[in-house]
Order: C-alpha cells, then sequence, then structure tokens
C-alpha cells in the first residue's frame, strides 16, 4: 500500500420506494492492492454524465446527469446487503483505491522492477527511502566522502489521484468537506456545472499539493539530514501532478532537461528544451544555480561530436542555465573493451569515445560560459503570472507571453512564489534576494485565487503596475460563497467599470491598471528599452548571443546600459579587450559582432567613463 494509487468507481442503479438486496460490483481493482473508501447514492441523474457532462473530465481527474447536491442521500454502511431505497431512481456509487500497477521501468534484465512509491503521501517516500536511498547513502559514506548530492529524475510513473488520508488532506488545505462532491470524480455533476468544475480545480490543487510537501519537500529534508544537498527534475517533462514552479522551487538547484538534435525523438524544440520554468524557479526563489540534464539521446550513439550538441548548449545558456549535467558519462572497465558498456540514453562522454583526447577546449568552454553566467543576479522586466491552475507547466521562454516583444526578458511566477516572496519597493516588484521587475503581468486564465488577487490588490495600491483583465470567479470553492462576493468587490476595485471596454490606463493608489493593452505597451509607457543581457552585477551587465543557423552572419548586440562600454569575448578563447568602434543608435551603444556557425562570443558589457 506504498505504491502509486487512484481512485476507481463502479455504478449500480436501483429504483425505490422499498427494501432491496444490494451487491454492489467491485470497482477496477488492481490486484496488488485495494480499499474501499466509501459508498454513495445519489439521484439518477436525468442528462449525461462523463466526459458528456464535464469538459475533458477524465483529464480534470488526473485519469487520464445533474445531480444535485440536495438530492444527496445518506451513506451505505457497506458494500451489499438489505437497504432501504427511499422513491425515485437512485445510483448507487462505490469508491475505491487501488494500485495503478506501475512499477520500474529500468530494471535490469531478468528483474520484473519494484512497484512506484507513492509521491503523493510521506509513507510511500519514507519507504522508499529507507529502503533504496538510506542504505546506498550509508554505504557510499563509508568508502568516501564523494557523494554530496541526490538526485530525482524525471515523474514517468504515470499519474496519481489519490492516496491514504486523502480526504482529511483535502479538507485541511481548502477548508472544506469533499464528500458531497465525491460524485463529480464519479463523472456526474454536482450542483452546477461550475461549482463541479470549480470542485475539480480544489481537487487537483490537492494532489498538486500533496505532491510538492509529502515528496520533495519530505525529500529535501531526509537529504539534508544526511549532509546531502537535493537537485531534483521535479517538473516534467512528463507532465506530473505538480506545480513546477513551486516544486523546482524546493531543490538547492533548480534542474531541467535538453536533448541533442534527433529526426526520431523529441523533434521540435519544445519537445527537447525544457528547461524555462527551471530557470524561472531560481530566479523567484532566489536559487544561483540552474541545471539541466544535458544534451540527453537515445541515439545514434557514439556518432555526435561537440559540433553537434554545442548549439543546444549555448540554446539552454541563453535560456537560464549555468549548470551542465552531462548526460551521460558511463564508467565502463577495460575489460569490456572499446567503445564499452554504455547506458541506453544520452550523448556519451568518457574515455572510451574517439574525440576524448581533444575534449579539454570543448570542457573548459564549457566550464568558463558556467562561471561567467553565475555572475551577479538575472536581469528581466517582466513578472508574468503564470495563473491559478493545477497543474502548472510553461516550456520555452517565449511559449506563453507572445505579448512580450522580442529584447525583454522575464520570468514566470506562480501563486507560491508571489504571496511569499513578492513585496513592492520605488514602484518595482523586489523578491528577497534582490531581483525586481518592472511590472506584474497577467495570464489570460478566467480564474483566480483570492489569496493572490487580495494581494495583488494590495501591491498595486502600494505602487506596483499591473498589465492585464479582470479575472471572472475565483479558483475553486475555498470560502464559497462568500469568496464570490469578496472577489467581486475587489475586482471592482482594480479594473473598475471600464473593464472589457477599450483600452485604458487606470491609477489605483500609487500603482496602475493596463487595462486591455499588450505588456509591450506598458513597458513603452514606462520608457523601458529592452534588456539584453542575460544576467548582471553592479559594475558588469554580461549577456549571450547565439546563432540559430548553421551560417555565418553578423548580429547587433544593443545593451540597455547608456554608458557601458561593450565588449566581445569568445566562449573558447576567453575574454577579449573592448572594441575600439561601435555605434550609437537611440541613447544605446550598439555593437555588430561577426558570428561564426555554432560559434557565439560573450559580450560583457564593461563599464565605461
Amino acid at each position: 500500500d506504498n505504491g502509486l494509487k487512484k481512485l476507481v468507481t463502479a455504478q449500480t442503479t436501483v429504483t425505490g420506494p422499498g427494501m432491496v438486496e444490494l451487491k454492489l460490483p467491485l470497482p477496477p481493482a488492481n490486484p496488488i492492492f485495494y480499499e474501499d473508501i466509501a459508498v454513495q447514492a445519489i439521484r439518477k441523474p436525468p442528462g449525461k454524465t462523463g466526459e458528456a457532462a464535464i469538459k475533458n473530465w477524465s483529464v480534470k481527474i488526473f485519469e487520464k446527469n445533474d445531480s444535485n447536491l440536495d438530492s444527496y442521500y445518506d451513506e451505505f454502511p457497506g458494500a451489499g446487503g438489505d437497504q432501504a431505497i427511499p422513491p425515485g431512481e437512485w445510483t448507487i456509487i462505490r469508491y475505491g483505491m487501488t494500485s495503478t500497477g506501475k512499477r520500474n521501468n529500468y530494471a535490469s534484465a531478468g528483474f520484473r522492477g519494484g512497484l512506484c512509491y507513492d509521491p503523493i503521501h510521506k509513507a510511500g517516500v519514507d519507504a522508499q527511502w529507507n529502503d533504496v536511498v538510506k542504505p546506498l547513502v550509508k554505504v557510499a559514506k563509508e568508502n568516501g566522502n564523494s557523494l554530496k548530492f541526490l538526485h530525482l529524475d524525471s515523474w514517468e510513473m504515470g499519474l496519481c489521484n489519490w492516496t491514504h488520508d486523502f480526504e482529511k488532506s483535502f479538507q485541511q488545505r481548502r477548508g472544506y468537506d469533499p464528500r458531497p462532491y465525491l460524485p463529480v470524480l464519479a463523472g456526474h455533476i454536482v450542483t452546477a456545472r461550475e461549482a463541479s468544475d470549480r470542485f475539480l480545480e480544489d481537487f487537483r490543487q490537492t494532489v498538486c499539493d500533496l505532491a510538492a510537501e509529502d515528496q520533495y519537500e519530505e525529500l529535501k529534508r531526509l537529504a539534508h539530514s544526511e549532509g546531502l544537498g537535493l537537485h531534483m527534475e521535479s517538473a516534467g517533462p512528463h507532465q506530473p501532478p505538480v506545480d513546477g514552479l513551486r516544486t523546482l522551487g524546493i531543490n538547492d538547484i533548480p534542474m531541467g532537461e535538453a536533448w541533442a538534435r534527433s529526426t526520431t525523438h523529441r523533434v521540435s524544440e519544445s519537445e527537447r528544451i525544457q528547461v524555462a520554468l527551471a530557470a524561472s524557479a531560481a530566479h523567484i526563489y532566489g536559487k544561483r544555480f540552474v541545471a539541466a540534464e544535458a544534451p540527453t539521446s537515445v541515439g545514434p550513439f557514439w556518432q555526435r561530436g561537440p559540433d553537434e550538441v554545442k548549439n543546444v548548449l549555448d540554446r539552454i545558456f541563453c535560456t537560464g542555465v549555468n549548470r551542465i549535467n552531462w548526460h551521460t558519462y558511463d564508467s565502463s572497465p577495460d575489460e569490456f573493451g572499446l567503445p564499452g558498456i554504455a547506458y541506453f540514453a544520452g550523448t556519451h562522454l568518457n574515455r572510451n569515445i574517439t574525440w576524448w583526447k581533444e575534449s579539454k577546449a570543448f570542457i573548459e568552454y564549457i566550464n568558463r560560459s558556467q562561471n561567467m553566467l553565475i555572475q551577479g543576479l538575472h536581469v528581466a522586466d517582466v513578472l508574468g503570472y503564470l495563473g491559478s491552475r493545477a497543474p502548472q507547466f510553461a516550456t520555452l521562454h517565449r511559449l506563453e507571453r507572445d505579448d512580450i516583444p522580442t529584447g525583454y526578458a522575464w520570468d514566470m511566477c506562480n501563486s507560491d512564489a508571489f504571496l511569499t516572496r513578492a513585496s513592492v519597493r520605488d514602484g518595482r516588484i523586489v523578491l528577497p534576494d534582490g531581483k525586481s521587475y518592472a511590472l506584474f503581468a497577467l495570464s489570460d486564465d478566467k480564474q483566480m485565487d483570492l489569496s493572490v488577487l487580495r494581494k495583488i490588490e494590495r501591491l498595486v495600491n502600494e505602487g506596483m503596475v499591473l498589465v492585464g483583465n479582470p479575472p471572472q470567479r475565483p479558483f475553486g470553492l475555498t470560502g464559497y460563497p462568500g469568496s464570490d462576493a469578496e472577489f467581486k468587490d475587489l475586482v471592482q476595485k482594480l479594473w473598475g467599470e471600464v473593464a472589457g471596454s477599450s483600452p485604458v490606463v487606470r491609477p489605483y493608489g500609487q500603482g496602475r491598471v493596463f487595462i486591455g493593452q499588450p505588456v509591450s505597451q506598458a513597458l513603452k509607457a514606462r520608457s523601458r528599452l529592452p534588456l539584453y543581457p542575460h544576467a548582471a552585477r553592479p559594475l558588469c551587465q554580461r549577456g549571450l548571443l547565439v546563432p540559430r543557423r548553421w551560417r555565418a552572419r553578423r548580429r547587433a548586440l544593443g545593451p540597455c546600459a547608456r554608458h557601458h562600454h561593450p565588449g566581445a569575448g569568445g566562449g573558447a578563447q576567453g575574454w577579449l579587450p573592448p572594441p575600439a568602434r561601435f555605434a550609437r543608435t537611440r541613447g544605446r551603444r550598439v555593437l555588430c559582432l561577426p558570428q561564426k556557425p555554432a560559434g557565439e562570443p560573450h559580450r560583457p558589457h564593461h563599464q565605461g567613463r
């Protein structure tokens, strides 16, 4: 019962009044583990159920008609026997939880692989730690001091949506009893379609909260108790039930992954490059390092050299990564010959590859790039709220904010970081580690967590610039119906009667609200020039410029700073002195630089006179 679990249901229709001998069918159960949760009766829905009643129902319950809450009947004491049925037609629902049956995919030949542990309950996490991880840590410590980090790879064990004490955990976090709404998880509408959808929002949010708290925070506690740091790929790319920014922020080093170019696996760039969320998590949670498993591949093996993977590394360096966890270095004993034994995935880098003796310059280039990129604080103009949703994902920087013009940097933000870390000083959003942003941009989501809206109202009143249209309703059912009245009042305060009409800038307290306008218009109004540097510190701003095509070209670099003297440095050659000639355009100094295919100069913007 410490394995991955899911909710299962079985339904039976009966007609009353009268005594009926019931033998309720068993929900689809895995023989590995099954446990009953509850039996309920509801008035038989007159309409459709499941996907036909609730759009994307199976997705919303993390599994892959109109009953009324007033018709909710007392629970049956068990799964069968004589039962007194009230007048009318009733649907009897039997709920249970069962094992998903998911096992370790990568067991050695001849072994079946153990069950994947329950990631939304501490009992499952602790069992995995005690049975698997702790003995390995003990052996490692007895044989040296090289073990420094615990790594948890990407979530590849499928979905789960139930665990021990789930209803209790739900009520503690959401503030109401989920039991009357359980029929929604069986495909029925309770009270109304919107109320059912809002319950499902709370349901998914609870699963996400448990994944963050009972798995990732618990693993961090256990790792730290052994003196180990933690870097986990805790936000995909296989869309687990998590708030990706939150779970990445729990890490000592947030980590994503990036794949080498291929014509057979993860062909598109959005499938290959999965690091932007980790970069934003590091920025908003005050982490210095952003790691990436790279350059991953599943073949062809032994055929890629530095020139075929450098483009991937350059791309992720520009997206925020400053630590490469090379995938993979295999330890292959001499008796296995050349090229030796190797893991089935990864671009192999070890002493058996043909270019090992020539690899020094390439490895030094990676190290030099990383060293440069960890200097100072990341600079961005916009803090972009991804919305109140569960689960929460994003991949490339440009994927979800097309309204932010080229040349401006932005960080993704979730509810947790905004509520716990954001404040306002001198009209800018500031975080505890010193990062700041010119404005806060909303997503297009129609729903918003009420606690987030409360803080938005307070920060705008204190001077924050807000860009976005008003949300239409609270996220979830917590505090309902009183929460709806407070929500409506806050929307009226911030957006007023002009909401949804023509574009307008509305003053509120010491701040402003840009309504019906893109982020670019708000940046223009604040006279913000594009920010090109990737990282910054008081006396030096540094950035990367990468050729996206396999041919030589010239690019213009326009630093934001008006008095900095631009210079260039080749990643493989080290730093070069500042050039003697550059142009001035609109108060900026523009430096034109030649670029070779698969080559990219690093540019520090040296402090001028």
